[in-house]
């Protein structure tokens, strides 16, 4: 308990700013290595255990983040992750991607949140259509996106109320209903069956408006 402590502390102080992944990463590999030998703080008996966890947490932030490589920052207001459409843009919240007990990373929660940005990323900043209709409720370009971007996801269970329900109501099956969210495109819209475990989504295109929506956001409990 006192390495695991010692460690988040690190963590901790080293995400108080802003930093890409892969720097965050070494910053943690470079504690590590210096936790043995230099951290007089450090009961000597756990110095070895602290390295341990901070070359652990380098290494799972690789896996889980390396290849997107976002930003690091602290998001507040539950966010846990943002992109910008059409860009290179993403952002990560630390406490977003923490871990629990010997493990500061949590590796599929944050692989996860990446891959929801990423499919922000890959999507139209302008739709052709302002929503859809599904059983009588409306869904806005916004939610459509959500929708897209949950269905990369490998897990949901630390989603927001409201992003389940975005997950519930429309749920996307088809490869060609994410593609058309990233040319935001109407052809989302056409009616369609989906059967076995989901919902049968039925969409009503509505009358043809331009919406912009520049910054999506995943929120989490």
């Amino acid at each position: 308990m006192e390495a695991t402590a010692a460690a988040q502390d690190i963590y901790d102080e080293e995400t108080q700013g802003e930093q890409s992944v892969r720097d965050l990463a070494e910053s943690l590999r470079r504690h590590g290595q210096e936790a043995v030998t230099e951290y007089s703080e450090i009961a000597a008996d756990v110095r070895a255990d602290v390295s341990h966890i901070l070359n652990g947490a380098a290494a799972d932030l690789d896996a889980s983040l390396g290849a997107y490589n976002p930003t690091i920052k602290r998001l507040g207001n539950g966010i846990a992750g943002q992109a910008r459409l059409q860009s290179s843009v993403m952002e990560i919240d630390p406490h977003a991607i923490a871990g629990d007990g010997s493990q500061l990373i949590a590796v599929e929660r944050a692989a996860d949140i990446a891959r929801h940005e990423a499919e922000h990323q890959r999507q139209a900043a302008v739709a052709d259509a302002s929503g859809i209709v599904v059983h009588g409720e409306q869904f806005d370009a916004r939610e459509i996106r959500e929708a897209a971007a949950i269905s990369v996801q490998w897990q949901r269970d630390f989603l927001s109320a409201e992003y389940r329900n975005i997950a519930a109501a429309l749920p996307w099956t088809l490869e060609q209903e994410t593609l058309s969210v990233r040319a935001g495109s109407g052809n989302w819209s056409r009616r369609r069956t989906v059967r076995s475990y989901y919902f049968p989504l039925c969409s009503v295109l509505r009358r043809r408006v331009l919406f912009g929506l520049r910054l999506a956001t995943l929120l989490f409990l």
